[in-house]
C-alpha cells in the first residue's frame, strides 16, 4: 500500500525556479486548495503550505551583506522569509494555482468521457 501512496504523493510534487533558485513542493489536495481559498490564504501562505525544498538558495538570498555560502533549507526559515519575498511566492503560488487548476480540468474531462461512454453504452450506440 505504501507505495501507491507514494505514487499518488508523486504526482502531486512541483518544482519551479525562481532566479538562480529551484523550489520544490507538493501541490495542495482538492480539499486543502478549497480550505485555501475559503480561508483567503496569501500567495506567501501557499509557498509556505506547499514549499518543502529549495537548491541554490544563498546567504545572501536572505539577508543583506549576506555570504554567497548555500544555505540548506529548513522549514522555519522558509516560512520566516518567504513573506519579505513577493519575488519568489508570486511564482510559487502561480505554478501551484495553475497546475491545481490543470489537473481539475483533467479529471472533470475524464469524468465527462467516462459518462458519455457509459451513456452510449447504455443506449447501444
Amino acid at each position: 500500500m505504501t507505495s501507491l501512496v507514494e505514487k499518488i504523493r508523486q504526482k502531486r510534487r512541483f518544482e519551479v525556479q525562481v532566479d538562480h533558485i529551484t523550489f520544490t513542493g507538493s501541490l495542495p489536495t482538492t480539499e486543502q486548495f478549497f480550505v485555501y481559498g475559503r480561508e483567503s490564504v496569501t500567495d506567501a501562505e501557499i509557498a509556505r503550505k506547499c514549499v518543502d525544498g529549495w537548491q541554490g538558495v544563498k546567504e545572501a538570498d536572505l539577508i543583506e551583506g549576506g555570504s554567497d555560502d548555500a544555505v540548506s533549507f529548513d522549514k522555519e526559515l522558509f516560512n520566516e522569509v518567504i513573506g519579505d519575498k513577493p519575488d519568489w511566492w508570486r511564482p510559487i503560488s502561480d505554478l501551484v494555482i495553475d497546475r491545481f487548476k490543470l489537473r481539475a480540468a483533467e479529471k472533470e474531462d475524464k469524468e465527462k468521457n467516462s459518462q458519455s461512454g457509459s451513456k452510449a453504452k447504455a443506449s447501444g450506440k
